[in-house]
């Protein structure tokens, strides 16, 4: 398949942020999506300043099937509309949802060092949780109102059902309808 439209060091930073995701569940990166890095604090998504993207992806370990042409495309149309000037670099964070429904989640975060300041941020913004990166784990934050999630499958259900055959179970083909 052909990146039209993308330079290659976008392709490849899509590229191996799916790798990543597969491999290591997810990680943390800079806005230009190649440099890797390890914070300390607790992490938070739903940034305003990019949209967050959920790419379809089912419950498949092989490397690929879920790091596709396609989902490196969407990864790479994500990673180009980064905003690159404003108030500072941004904290780019992917991570796979291999427990659930197997959806790879892009999102804009913030580091942030108080556990209360990043669980309050986090209810805020509606987040499902916030991740520990000094314990390495995942912290509950409540059940947000759904709304801003529910829109982002929507949103994702089209391109689903363009990637996965027809016995697919993955959780965007309820909203396909």
């Amino acid at each position: 398949m052909q990146f039209q439209g993308f330079s290659s060091d976008v392709i490849d930073s899509a590229y191996d942020l799916l790798l990543t995701a597969v491999a290591d569940g997810g990680g943390t990166y800079t806005s230009e999506g190649r440099t890797k890095i390890d914070p300390i604090g607790y992490i938070v998504g739903g940034n305003d300043r990019h949209p967050a993207r959920i790419l379809p992806a089912c419950r498949r370990e092989s490397v690929d099937l879920m790091v596709t042409p396609e989902r490196v495309s969407l990864t790479a149309a994500w990673l180009s509309q980064l905003p690159r000037t404003g108030a500072g670099p941004l904290t780019i964070g992917i991570w796979w949802d291999s427990d659930g429904d197997g959806r790879v989640y892009l999102d804009v975060v913030d580091v942030i060092d108080d556990r209360a300041e990043a669980i309050s941020l986090a209810r805020q913004r509606n987040e499902l949780s916030i991740y520990d990166a000094a314990a390495g784990e995942t912290i509950d934050t409540s059940s947000p109102t759904d709304d801003r999630l529910e829109q982002l499958w929507r949103e994702t259900a089209a391109e689903c059902m363009l990637f996965h055959d027809d016995d697919c179970t993955c959780a965007h083909r309820i909203y396909a309808s």
